[in-house]
């Protein structure tokens, strides 16, 4: 396999897949988070109509009910989901592979030897494997978590 064949089809793949799952957790948790921001900031302020009016008492209470529902599931799913942490781990790996790109073509070091080739593809390949033993690891750590909970 050349180095034009390796960057093509197996670096450039890894970066474009790396950020579009950034990008993709990334809008996930601000989502997330801005419906849990927005329905808890209005129910204090619907609480607060509960006082004075008696003609809308139970929609009242209903929607704030509605918005506690909204926060508490939105908040489980970025925990859950870990949302924040894949898309600043996912966003570090891309630049990472990024930045190895760059200094192979450029031909700096630690690219700047005769055998440059076989460096690079191994240190993308660590780089790759670290990061899919970290995902093991993330995924590990929660499992364990659930399990815990149920106990």
């Amino acid at each position: 396999m050349t180095s034009e064949e390796y960057t093509t089809n197996r670096l450039q793949e890894q970066i474009d897949w790396y950020e579009r799952s950034s990008g993709f957790n990334n809008n996930i948790f601000k989502i997330l988070r801005i419906m849990e921001i927005v329905a808890a900031a209005l129910i204090p302020i619907l609480s607060g109509l509960l006082i004075g009016s008696d003609n809308y008492k139970q929609t009242i209470v209903i929607l704030v009910g509605v918005l506690g529902l909204i926060v508490t599931i939105s908040s489980s799913l970025i925990s859950l989901g870990r949302h924040q942490e894949k898309w600043i781990e996912y966003r570090k790996m891309a630049e990472a592979l990024k930045r190895e790109k760059f200094l192979f073509d450029t031909q700096v070091a630690p690219y700047d030897i005769e055998n440059r080739f076989s460096l690079f593809v191994q240190t993308v390949e660590m780089l790759i494997a670290k990061e899919n033993e970290n995902w093991s690891q993330i995924m590990l750590k929660a499992q364990t978590e659930k399990s815990d909970n149920k106990k």
